[in-house]
């Protein structure tokens, strides 16, 4: 099935999100939380890659990690499969967790990564649901341990403020302590309009305006058009058609076939 493309880091390092199927809750619980966050730490590790921040919320989680020796699209297919297997068993049911493949943007400098860091503990100020220092499903608190200051991924975020880990800690606590409207990928969905622009500058980038994706030679542009705007907004299928100017059972048949993560 064709996809759009992924940007590469020059770093090897993403701001990652993963989100339940159909938007489903599927961090239920403390168990389901404190298995998906173990899940990460293993499949990271055996890939040698580095993690730099996690989130776990009720219906999807965030990551900040550097690429190790597998590809990173490989490392979070383990942690989706791997959860996956533990959620069904514990649910008695079937069939797909995860939304579709994951989403990520590159990080490519020091002060990108530390807003990315930021943002992704913020995550549950932003909801209502906690503070940064009440919330355990994050990366946060283990920051503010001088004894994890010498891990990897904790360590080399530390350091952008400074070398002295305990100056690092202060810079740190107050750097997240800032309001800010920073701009990472979320669980937001497009608008119409929204959704609109994204299908208009995509076709654009193509060379081909939307008549044109009734021509059998653009088929795969076709499908990879509604299967992006079905996963990135609340769209309903009609919606989508009247958008590509489409027929609505053309639509049906495209997302038909389209399996999630």
């Amino acid at each position: 099935m064709p996809r759009f493309a992924r940007k590469k880091s020059a770093t090897a390092t993403y701001h990652i999100m993963m989100r339940g199927n159909n938007r489903h809750r599927i961090f239920n619980s403390n168990n389901d939380k404190e298995l998906i966050t173990g899940i990460i730490h293993k499949k990271v590790t055996i890939d040698k890659a580095i993690l730099h921040a996690y989130c776990i919320m009720d219906n999807h989680l965030h990551m900040v990690v550097r690429e190790g020796t597998a590809p990173i699209s490989q490392t979070m297919k383990k942690i989706g499969i791997s959860y996956a297997f533990y959620y069904n068993k514990q649910h008695n049911s079937l069939g797909h967790v995860f939304q579709d493949r994951y989403r990520s943007e590159v990080i490519e400098n020091e002060k990108h990564l530390l807003a990315a860091v930021r943002y992704v503990h913020r995550n549950p100020v932003k909801a209502g649901i906690s503070d940064l220092n009440s919330y355990k499903w994050s990366s946060y608190k283990k920051y503010l341990n001088v004894s994890f200051s010498n891990k990897p991924g904790i360590k080399e975020v530390l350091q952008i403020s400074s070398s002295d880990p305990s100056q690092a800690i202060k810079a740190f606590i107050d750097f997240h302590e800032e309001i800010t409207e920073d701009n990472f990928i979320d669980v937001k969905e497009l608008s119409f309009e929204e959704a609109k622009v994204m299908a208009d500058n995509y076709l654009k980038e193509a060379g081909i305006c939307k008549s044109k994706l009734k021509n059998k030679d653009n088929k795969k542009l076709l499908e990879t058009l509604v299967i992006e705007l079905a996963k990135q907004s609340d769209l309903s299928l009609r919606a989508i058609a009247t958008l590509l100017e489409q027929n609505r059972e053309t639509v049906r048949k495209i997302m038909s076939k389209e399996p999630s993560l």
